[in-house]
């Protein structure tokens, strides 16, 4: 994408926000934002806007999430989509999950919180969302995941999929709307998107993860479980559970923020919502494990942390006025976690070949066909991450 028309846009619909908000001398300075890892699906700018209200100076640090305008890029990635969700997500559910949240009178330390949303904007070839950068605030990204940070994370996520079932429960009818525009994004055909290369991109990502199986009996037993093709099983898990929520649908390390004291995390807070969808709230958990997770938390800590997610979810479920054992008891979530447990496998096939590449890898580029040597030749660390994760989920029985 041309980055200065880029920059040039952002500043004017800045520049825009502002004056309708009523500020003057308004100044505005824009930077690249992104770093390794970030922003696979955006161009990420650093903004900041300087001016004056009411007599007052005033200065804001935004970070701007660009949708690539490349029509190669649009071909392969449903860019369009992603940023129409996470806009919606902003504009729509957002609120009605903050509103709840204050009718129950919670505690900022209780409350699930996200991201101030400055300006959202689901034009085509001009999508963007713009959000106040958290790092000026205090927070900060985790490089390495330890307990302590997922359980910050399962937290979190426990109370974000109990604000989708009390929003259900408050107002069904603007939630079945809401529902009905949180659909499967990635294989479903639309505009000028074409789901066929992430199709045969995910069919060779699952050879490559078989093949990279070592014990001949968990092989086989992989093998057997991902029989199907990809989109199929895809369609599966996005119809399949006994427990509906609106998931976020990419809950992985870089995805959440954490606030520290003293380099202890005390909360975690949750961003990108280009991909939330009406699945069963362990899809996120399975997800997390699939991509995220590595042997040492998940054999120290899983069941613990499946704790925490479910006391979480209970208690902001209990403090919305709700009894939880109505609505979904541990056995329910338990059992809810074995039925869809394949879904971590399908995670790993798909995620591991990013999160353990040692160069940067451009998702557009593998669904075109580009496949980087990361890609065609197995690192150790993607070896011993695959092979911890089927041992891990033949030992917990997930696989049956």
């Amino acid at each position: 994408m041309d980055v200065c028309d880029v920059v040039r846009s952002v500043e004017n619909k800045l520049f825009n926000v502002y004056c309708k908000r009523g500020y003057t001398n308004i100044n505005i300075e824009i930077e690249n934002g992104s770093e390794l890892g970030d922003g696979y699906v955006a161009l990420v700018l650093r903004a900041l806007v300087t001016g004056e209200k009411n007599g007052e100076e005033s200065k804001k640090n935004i970070i701007v999430k660009c949708a690539p305008k490349a029509l190669e890029v649009r071909k392969v990635m449903p860019i369009t989509q992603l940023f129409v969700r996470e806009a919606f997500f902003y504009s729509n559910i957002l609120p009605r999950y903050e509103k709840i949240q204050n009718d129950a009178g919670l505690s900022q330390d209780m409350k699930c919180e996200f991201p101030h949303c400055i300006d959202v904007c689901d034009d085509y070839l001009e999508e963007h969302v713009a959000l106040e950068n958290l790092k000026a605030k205090g927070y900060e990204l985790c490089k390495q995941i330890d307990y302590e940070h997922a359980e910050k994370a399962f937290e979190i996520l426990g109370k974000f999929h109990a604000l989708s079932l009390i929003f259900e429960k408050r107002h069904k009818g603007e939630f079945e709307y809401c529902v009905s525009q949180s659909n499967e994004i990635f294989f479903n055909n639309l505009d000028e998107y074409n789901c066929s290369g992430l199709c045969i991109f995910l069919e060779k990502a699952k050879s490559k993860f078989i093949n990279c199986i070592v014990d001949e009996d968990h092989r086989k037993a992989v093998a057997k479980a991902l029989r199907d093709d990809f989109y199929k099983m895809m369609q599966k898990f996005c119809s399949s559970g006994k427990i509906k929520v609106i998931v976020h649908g990419d809950f992985w390390l870089n995805n959440m923020f954490f606030k520290y004291q003293d380099g202890v995390p005390l909360k975690a807070l949750p961003i990108d919502f280009q991909i939330i969808r009406y699945q069963s709230p362990v899809n996120d958990l399975l997800y997390f494990t699939g991509g995220s997770s590595d042997a040492s938390l998940r054999r120290n800590h899983f069941w613990k942390l499946f704790d925490v997610y479910y006391d979480s979810f209970k208690e902001f479920i209990n403090l919305c006025g709700y009894d939880v054992e109505n609505i979904c008891s541990y056995d329910d979530m338990k059992k809810e976690l074995y039925n869809q447990a394949l879904y971590g496998i399908i995670s790993g096939v798909f995620t591991l070949p990013f999160f353990t590449s040692d160069e940067v890898v451009k998702p557009h580029e593998m669904f075109h066909g580009n496949y980087p040597n990361s890609f065609l030749v197995d690192n150790e660390t993607y070896k011993r991450r695959v092979n911890d994760l089927v041992t891990d989920f033949i030992t917990w029985n997930f696989l049956e």
